[in-house]
């Protein structure tokens, strides 16, 4: 399994040790790599499943993430931990944000997470996130799946009017390795109370700001236009429809109006 990453001993310093990482050149999804291995072996350790490309990344609601040569993606796999799947989602928009941001500086001034699971740089989707839930015969555990576009690989023509590179939108081009051991230190911040606080801080101050016009669309398919209003103390959206009615989400699908 050969790999770009070339000092894989940066990564025992925030305790994911040799034995705890896998590479792949190509798979079909890290979250499902995470998942067999998780219920074939137990770990009761992180562990952290890269590739150079999936051929069937997935995101959330059953949709794919095209994952070609260019991108960062990835899954660590938590195991043991009391953690909820939404609020574990929330904070790796958060930990990825500050991550990209270290490394962007005054380049990441248009770099924003999109409620839930997004991050966006001005009007297009530069990272998904897919959190999932394991439960085995040794317990549990949580998978955080992260894909992120990162230099200028060509997308389909229907993914090209959404989706963009960080490359593309900033001209910087981030190491892959640098920046995958940023995202994993600060995930794995979360053991703590203080970690938990900073990424759920990032989350607040960079989600969609007040007043962003935004089409939601729920499980049952009806599209509704609303304002943003802000985030909840559980991080669920408080939005008010074009109708005057508010709500506060704990799901479903949006877009930003442009």
């Amino acid at each position: 399994m050969d790999s770009f990453f070339t000092q894989k001993e940066l990564f025992a310093n925030i305790g994911l040790h040799s034995q705890s990482l896998f590479f792949y050149s190509v798979t079909d999804s890290t979250n499902t790599r995470a998942r067999e291995h998780f219920i074939a072996r137990a770990p009761t350790t992180p562990c952290l499943f890269v590739a150079d490309t999936q051929t069937a990344g997935r995101g959330t609601r059953g949709r794919s993430f095209e994952s070609e040569i260019g991108g960062l993606y990835f899954s660590l796999l938590i195991p043991n931990e009391s953690l909820d799947t939404t609020h574990l989602t929330v904070m790796a928009a958060g930990a990825t944000y500050l991550a990209l941001r270290y490394f962007l500086g005054r380049k990441s001034k248009n770099l924003f997470i999109k409620w839930v699971n997004d991050l966006y740089i001005g009007k297009k989707k530069i990272s998904g996130i897919l959190s999932e839930k394991i439960n085995g015969e040794n317990g549990q555990a949580f998978i955080v799946g992260i894909g992120i576009n990162l230099y200028g690989s060509p997308f389909s023509p229907e993914v090209e009017k959404i989706a963009s590179s960080v490359e593309a939108a900033t001209g910087e081009k981030i190491c892959r390795e640098t920046l995958l051991l940023k995202i994993c230190e600060n995930l794995l911040s979360l053991k703590s109370p203080r970690g938990y606080k900073r990424l759920g801080r990032a989350y607040r101050r960079h989600s969609l700001k007040r007043g962003t016009e935004i089409s939601v669309t729920d499980s049952t398919g009806i599209i509704r236009e609303a304002r943003v209003l802000g985030l909840n103390k559980d991080f669920s959206l408080k939005v008010r429809y074009f109708d005057g009615e508010t709500a506060s989400l704990v799901s479903g699908d949006l877009s930003i109006k442009i």
